[in-house]
Formats: C-alpha cells, structure tokens, sequence
C-alpha cells in the first residue's frame, strides 16, 4: 500500500479574504487622502515661496533704471537679488520638508496598523504590533537614498532659484521693465496641472465619543465575552496608547489624532495676496480654490515615493510583529508597468530572493519588498498558512475602526 504523505500546508494570499480585502481597500483610500492633504500644504507653502521670489524681484528691479543695470550699481543690486532668493529658499525648505515627513510618519502608522488588523481579520487570530512612537518616528526620518529630506528639498527649490535667476537675468540685460521681468520669471517657475478636489472616499470622522466594552466585563456573559475577544470589538484607552481593535499592542495617542485629524479636514490655502488666493504662475485663478493647481516639480514626485515607501515600510513591518515573512509582490500591469516589477507580479519575496542571486542577477532593482524603482506602483500582500474556510461577516467596519483608536 502506498502512502501519500501531505506536504507543508499551502499558503494562501491575505487578498483572498474578503475581509481583507475591503479592510486595506477603505485603509488605502484613507491613506491616499493624507497624500492629498500633504501634497496640498506642500503646494501652498511652494505658491508662498514662488510669491516670495516675485516680491524680492518686484522689489530690486525697480530700484535700478535699465541704463544702469550694467553698471556697478546694478551688479551690486543683482547679488543682493540672489542672497534675497536664497533667504527665501532657506525659509521654506524645512517647513515643505517636515510635511513631508510628517505624512511619512502618519502613513507609516496607518500602513502598520492597518495591515495588522487586515491580518487579524484575515486569519481570525489576534495580532499583536508595537507602534511605539520611535519606531515611527525613525520610519520618518529614514529616505531611500539614506540623506536629509530637507537637503533634498533644499536642492529642488534651489534649481528653481537658478532658473527664476537665468530669467531674471536676461530680462535685466534686454533692459525690460518690471512687468515684463516678472512675466518673464513666472515663465521660468515650475508648470501646474489643474487637479479637481475628490470626493471623499469615505464618511467623515465622527467627533462623538465611543462605549468601548472589556472583555472582564462583570455584566458580559461568558459568550458574550468569548465573542466579544474573537471578533476583536474591544479598544482599550490608556495613558500610553490605544489598544488596537483587533490587535494588541499600543500606538501612540499624538500619532492616531494627527492621522484623525490630517484624515476627516480639509486643508485650507494660507497663502493669500489681496486677500484672494492666487497662484503666480497661473494666469487665472480660483477665489474658493474648489480646483486646486498642484506644481509639477521634483518635491511632489519625492513625497509620493516617500509615502509609497512609508506603507510598504509599514506593511512588511505589521507582517513580520506577526510572524509572517514571506509577502506577494502585486505589480499595477499595463503599458507603463517596467520589466523589473513586471517579472516579480504574483511572486513571494523568497522566490524574488532567490531569483536575483540566479536567473535576474543582473537586474538593477534589487529589492524584493517595492517600490523597486521611483514612482513604483506596487503593492504587496502576506502570504498566511491558516485560513479560515469561512470567514467573520461581521467585523468592524473601517470607520468604526479608525474611530476606536
């Protein structure tokens, strides 16, 4: 008689549960509007640098009368110009750089968190994730290329500052009047594209309070209590933290209010001139800004690969405090999907491991957690030994959730 031994138990994608999926689908529309918010107050503090630049311009070329400029006096006055632009340059690369790793931060968090209650439901057994206020904080300060975020952003504003100088520059020795200086500087600021406001993807937050119920309860029953824990519908508030929902461990109050409150308000434009919000690149603008002029420019690339970044950071991270460590590489496939994420879709982090020291070798992304490249699109997802056949119809919904932190 031949006997068939069973082989290891077959590992299943944490996208084929259901509540999974719809518990990451809302965390990743959530996660996407933090995106919105930062990328909107990076743009407001970018239109309060390029006002900044117009003004010291305005304010220098009016000084000199253009049979001057090439004198003495117009040299001096041309250096004052540049030391101005510099100020401003110097003024607003810390503040567009703590957004940025402030939305690091607070995507970071969400993307441990999130990931571990997705896990939680997936499987039905408890998660325990540490979301220590460290632990996010050293998320935040971590770049791929492993430099100052505000260098980074230093350098971009200072590539528009040479720009709007070689503008400047030209229209100071055509000898053109400040109207026709200034346009020609805005010319050299960088483009925009229109982005109209989304609609929310979710209900705002409610502000009102919420009855949290313990699982030592003196009035529950001993099956309400067992139900209770199973489904993980307990939070507990402590001086250190929140108990998770369908986890334990803590995460840091300051942390969960900044994600609540970056998450259900909308950012409001500061930078104002005349008392309307004006765009100086743009021709026309919006009094209300219902649509908003985003700046194409190397910043908002950088802080969408850092967000990207930071939740993957933070899914690998909730999977590993979960004991698992093999995750699937899930590529966006169309016309723009390049060939090193393309070859990894549908595979686990072991076997794109073990095919960069064998058949790509070569490959020049070496990594098998994305993104795996600038601007990747990749996803990913744990791999889980045990599955339940039928799953919790009646875990919490997102908003329930992110409320009871």
């Amino acid at each position: 008689m031949v006997r068939f031994h069973p082989g290891p138990p077959k590992m299943k994608t944490a996208t084929q549960s259901r509540a999974y999926r719809a518990f990451t689908n809302d965390r990743n529309r959530a996660l996407e509007r933090l995106h919105l918010r930062a990328q909107a107050e990076i743009n407001d503090l970018l239109r309060g640098a390029l006002n900044s630049m117009s003004d010291v311009i305005r304010l220098k070329i009016a000084y000199v009368e253009p049979e001057a400029r090439l004198t003495k006096t117009g040299s001096e006055l041309q250096k004052s110009l540049e030391a101005g632009l510099l100020k401003v340059v110097e003024e607003y690369a810390p503040k567009i750089a703590g957004v940025i790793e402030t939305l690091k931060r607070l995507s970071f968090a969400l993307g441990l968190v999130g990931e571990a209650e997705g896990i939680a439901l997936a499987t039905g057994n408890p998660v325990n994730v540490d979301a220590d206020l460290g632990r996010i904080q050293a998320a935040a300060k971590d770049t791929e290329q492993g430099d100052d975020l505000r260098a980074r952003v230093m350098l971009a504003l200072l590539a528009i500052r040479r720009d709007v100088i070689g503008a400047f520059e030209k229209a100071w020795v055509l000898g053109e009047g400040v109207p026709e200086a200034l346009e020609r500087v805005r010319k050299a600021m960088p483009g925009y594209r229109l982005l109209k406001q989304p609609k929310k993807p979710l209900q705002r937050v409610k502000e009102a309070g919420v009855t949290f119920l313990y699982p030592d309860d003196e009035d529950l029953e001993d099956e309400e209590r067992d139900t209770l824990a199973r489904l993980g519908m307990v939070a507990r508030m402590t001086g250190e933290g929140a108990e998770l929902t369908a986890t334990s461990g803590f995460i840091d109050d300051q942390t969960w209010a900044h994600i609540l409150e970056w998450y259900s308000k909308e950012y409001k434009p500061l930078i104002r001139i005349d008392g309307a919000l004006v765009d100086p690149r743009s021709p026309t603008f919006d009094r209300e800004f219902n649509n908003e002029q985003f700046y194409s420019w190397q910043v908002e690339q950088l802080t969408t690969h850092e967000f990207v970044r930071s939740i993957r950071s933070g899914q690998n991270d909730a999977a590993n405090q979960a004991g698992i460590t093999d995750m699937v590489w899930i590529a966006v496939v169309d016309d723009k999907t390049d060939e090193c994420c393309l070859w990894r879709d549908g595979l686990s982090s072991e076997e794109i491991e073990s095919k960069l020291s064998t058949s790509h070798k070569d490959d020049e992304c070496r990594v098998a957690v994305p993104p795996a490249h600038f601007n990747c699109r990749c996803d990913i997802a744990p791999l889980l030994k045990d599955m339940p056949e039928v799953e919790q119809s009646n875990a919490p919904e997102f908003e329930e959730w992110l409320q009871s932190k």
